[in-house]
């Protein structure tokens, strides 16, 4: 009886220096997070001999209510065994980020569509460009006689013509020209030559529709200049969109990459747990104090764990790829493993449901780019109204006349403005039935009409969205606070169990269901905390302050 006491006892002594308190070191605080300092860089493998988390002093909420990560959260990440720890990539979260908004495929391919927009005002504005025009013209005519007045004889005529003008449209649809024109007749009756006939004129034409594509607001006549205004904006805001889904999505699958490589590490303390709780199975069943068919159901549970582990090792290659993917990284990099920086951090973010609104309506870009469209939408009736009316252009021109036997004296006469020309013209043209116009302005208020509908279901839509992201946020706070609960009370469980075990009042399965119980809560407090990121993510893009938050500037003509 002696020997076994003496027995138990050593195998006390021994259990207790080999469960020492897990995490119990402080980790440094991990470079890239928000606000926090440089540390060393994170270890890229586990130690050889992690211990279990049983006697660790637990993180629980605080008595103020404040929630505080515990030890096997913050320490630094580490990469499975199977992956070269050395060639790892260490990325933070800010780091993800602007990979993301540099290299992601939907920002490049938004940008470039921004870019297209952008110069479609410049193509738009081109009828109100100056134009520059030349001409020159030669004709040469030969006449039988038609009359005995020119005794029988052929006339002869020949006739140059050259011309310069500068043409200007204006935004209200004005056309304003000035044109110079000149003109040398020469003229030959029966092979006798006649006294040359030069002609010169200056004139200034102003013409000005009335009815039809005029307005007394100066968007109808400008209106493909407006479209083309409005569709760059609306590009604009669309690449704010996609910039603040990317970045996201980023936050998403970073923190994704994150909990699978803290869930490997949770299992791989599990199956350390498990190897040792088989140590001192074996030692036990040598020493007598349990029989040998208690080596089985410990064997058995380290092969569950052996089992979670390579699971757990799938989870973070496949997540790794998923930010791969994101990041559009190249091919040769697809090789190279990716190890986190940064840790997740309980985000105390406390928004209300009116002011989380307000910010919404002031920054989602989507309600921009349904107000542009509205905005479109009223340009293109007004415009249909007019298409309606009958066409009614006026035209005026005033201008210098020049006439001389040789060219110097007809720019000479022009020059004195001794003789003048001016002349008005009326051009209309009506169309009595306009059957297709009318039918285009009540197509395009029935369009106008679904847009205001459509504007108010995205308004609709984006209350739901905010409540929805704001209870998820809440229910996510909670879930942490619990998960803390329950994974400190299943710390103290195991440490009961393994007491119990070493004083022979316990059995294997025990210890194993509490050390899997342990396991539970050590990733559903992680999952919460995981998902509590996320959620503060979600609402801060659904309030459309994440790209400030995350101090990401909207560079369309950046690399």
């Amino acid at each position: 009886m002696s020997q076994r006491l003496f027995l138990t006892a050593s195998l006390v002594l021994a259990t207790a220096a080999g469960l020492r308190p897990a995490l119990a070191q402080q980790p440094a605080e991990v470079p890239g997070a928000a606000g926090a300092p440089s540390a060393p860089q994170a270890p890229a493998t586990p130690p050889a001999s992690p211990a279990p988390a049983a006697q660790a002093a637990p993180a629980v909420p605080a008595d103020d209510g404040s929630y505080r990560e515990p030890e096997f959260i913050r320490e630094p990440l580490r990469l499975p065994e199977s992956m070269d720890a050395s060639a790892a990539r260490r990325l933070s979260l800010a780091d993800a980020i602007q990979l993301a908004v540099k290299s992601n495929l939907g920002i490049v391919l938004v940008k470039q569509q921004v870019a297209i927009a952008e110069q479609g005002v410049v193509l738009s504005s081109g009828p109100f460009e100056p134009r520059l025009t030349a001409a020159y013209s030669h004709q040469s005519s030969d006449s039988p006689p038609v009359a005995p007045a020119t005794g029988g004889l052929a006339l002869e005529t020949s006739d140059d013509h050259w011309s310069l003008g500068i043409a200007q449209r204006t935004r209200l649809g004005t056309e304003l020209a000035l044109d110079w024109a000149n003109d040398r007749a020469d003229t030959r009756l029966g092979g006798v030559a006649q006294p040359l006939f030069y002609r010169s004129e200056l004139a200034l034409r102003l013409t000005q529709p009335l009815l039809r594509g005029f307005a007394f607001r100066w968007e109808v006549p400008n209106a493909e200049v407006l479209r083309a205004e409005v569709q760059s904006a609306r590009a604009a805001q669309d690449y704010k969109a996609r910039l603040n889904a990317t970045v996201r999505d980023t936050e998403q699958v970073y923190w994704d990459l994150v909990q699978a490589l803290q869930s490997y590490q949770v299992q791989r303390g599990s199956l350390q747990l498990a190897e040792e709780q088989l140590v001192l199975t074996r030692r036990q069943i040598d020493a007598g104090v349990l029989p040998p068919s208690d080596l089985i159901n410990a064997e058995g549970t380290l092969a569950q764990r052996e089992l979670g582990l390579v699971q757990a090792e799938g989870s973070v290659a496949q997540a790794t790829d998923q930010l791969r993917h994101l990041l559009n990284q190249p091919r040769e990099a697809w090789a190279q493993p990716i190890l986190p920086l940064d840790v997740p951090e309980f985000d105390d973010l406390q928004v209300g449901y009116e002011a989380a609104l307000d910010q919404a309506l002031h920054n989602r870009p989507e309600l921009a780019q349904l107000k542009l469209d509205l905005q479109r939408a009223a340009l293109d009736v007004r415009v249909a109204s007019t298409e309606r009316l009958p066409q009614l252009d006026a035209s005026l021109s005033y201008g210098l006349v020049g006439q001389r036997a040789d060219y110097t004296g007809a720019l000479d006469r022009m020059v004195s403005a001794d003789a003048r020309a001016w002349s008005a013209l009326l051009s209309f043209t009506w169309t009595p039935l306009n059957r297709a116009a009318g039918a285009r302005l009540e197509q395009l208020r029935l369009s106008e009409r679904a847009l205001r509908t459509l504007q108010d279901q995205a308004l609709l839509d984006l209350r739901l969205e905010l409540r929805t992201a704001i209870r998820s946020l809440e229910t996510a706070d909670r879930s942490v606070r619990a998960a803390a609960r329950f994974r400190g009370l299943a710390e103290r469980s195991l440490d009961a169990e393994q007491r119990k075990f070493l004083n022979g009042t316990s059995n294997n399965f025990f210890v194993a269901q509490r050390q899997d119980d342990l396991a539970r809560a050590r990733l559903a407090e992680l999952a919460a905390l995981i998902q509590h990121r996320k959620a503060a993510t979600s609402l801060r893009a659904a309030m459309g302050v994440l790209l400030e938050h995350r101090r990401v500037k909207l560079d369309v003509y950046g690399p």
